[in-house]
């Protein structure tokens, strides 16, 4: 899947979506976790064609639009779950559209599609796996609309056709005049901007994003800046809520969503594990002795380790097994700082 920098993907802290990128990336490989759209997006001509494996997918656009899309031959979504409160302008493709898109049962709710080039266009196909369910979709632009569904038994009842359609094409509402708000009966007043001369639109909600935080520092020792190893724990059980390595300036951003209140954070030393014959080391693996020393063995010159590991005490300066070749050094003193609070990352 797609990753990204804020959130877990979970429903109650999704994973958060504030640039293009993201979104494209997410598009073509979003997995079964929640996505939330934090702002309108400007895809720049980017091409979004099929998403190969939905899954459980869940985006909430929170009423922002993805503007210049390109949709190449189709824009698929393969998935089970659902795209809602969200706005699609689409300025070119082959077959544009959504087509296809709510295969095997997926939910589109409250979204409008806008396509902004003249030519024949689809919002979906039947396909055996599940039917689509259509809430509240406004279809608009200058495009002609060939079908919704190309064989029965879809209920397209929640379409408003507010663009021209193909003579020989039935689906959905179609609106007489697409600025009169009266002929949209069942849009949501809360979501959708309802405004006399003007085809409906959705209104930009800001999400609660107060559980979403972070802790930023630098790791020191005896006052100079080093890269270490970052830990955020739980203060009552010391959980485990993110690890991360500083940089080589020693700075480092945990991001801790969704705790608020004050966390345990604690600099230290990666040990490693025990040393084991004719294994394959890579550059950076870290190592130790059987018997603790004070030291951990950082590999300098990858390679395999001897069939008989060297003999204790090992050197505190560079070990060599087989074509392996580690440096030495020194452990530091862990340091814990607590409690912590989070700093909020958005708002």
């Amino acid at each position: 899947m797609a990753t990204l920098a804020i959130g877990d993907g979970s429903q109650s802290t999704p994973f958060l979506i504030q640039t293009s990128e993201d979104f494209e990336a997410v598009w073509h490989d979003s997995g079964s976790y929640y996505y939330e759209l934090t702002t309108d997006l400007d895809m720049d001509g980017r091409v979004l064609n099929t998403n190969g494996d939905g899954g459980n997918f869940h985006l909430n656009g929170k009423g922002h639009k993805v503007i210049n899309m390109t949709c190449g031959a189709y824009w698929h979504f393969w998935g089970s779950g659902d795209i809602r409160n969200i706005e699609f302008y689409i300025v070119s493709g082959l077959t544009t559209g959504l087509h296809q898109t709510c295969y095997n049962g997926a939910v589109l709710q409250d979204v409008r599609i806008h396509w902004q080039h003249n030519g024949d266009v689809y919002l979906s196909r039947d396909w055996p796996q599940g039917q689509p369910v259509y809430q509240n979709v406004v279809l608009s632009g200058l495009a002609t609309l060939k079908h919704i569904a190309n064989q029965e038994g879809f209920d397209t009842s929640g379409c408003y056709v507010a663009m021209n359609r193909d003579p020989n094409n039935s689906d959905g509402v179609l609106v007489s005049d697409i600025y009169d708000s009266a002929e949209y009966v069942n849009l949501d007043p809360v979501l959708w901007n309802l405004t006399p001369g003007s085809v409906p639109s959705l209104i930009p909600q800001t999400g609660d994003y107060s559980r979403y935080t972070h802790v930023r520092g630098t790791t020191l020792v005896d006052g100079s800046p080093v890269p270490r190893a970052v830990r955020a724990v739980t203060m009552e059980r010391h959980e485990l809520i993110a690890q991360i390595d500083s940089e080589s300036d020693g700075s480092f951003e945990l991001v801790t969503s969704p705790y608020t209140d004050g966390i345990l954070v604690y600099a230290f030393d990666e040990y490693g594990s025990l040393l084991k014959p004719d294994t394959a080391y890579g550059i950076s693996d870290v190592t130790h002795p059987q018997t603790p020393n004070g030291y951990r063995y950082i590999c300098i010159q990858a390679g395999t380790t001897d069939a008989t590991l060297p003999t204790e005490p090992w050197p505190t300066a560079q070990l060599a097994s087989g074509t392996a070749v580690f440096e030495a050094y020194k452990l530091r003193q862990p340091m814990l700082h607590g409690p912590v609070t989070p700093k909020r990352i958005l708002g």
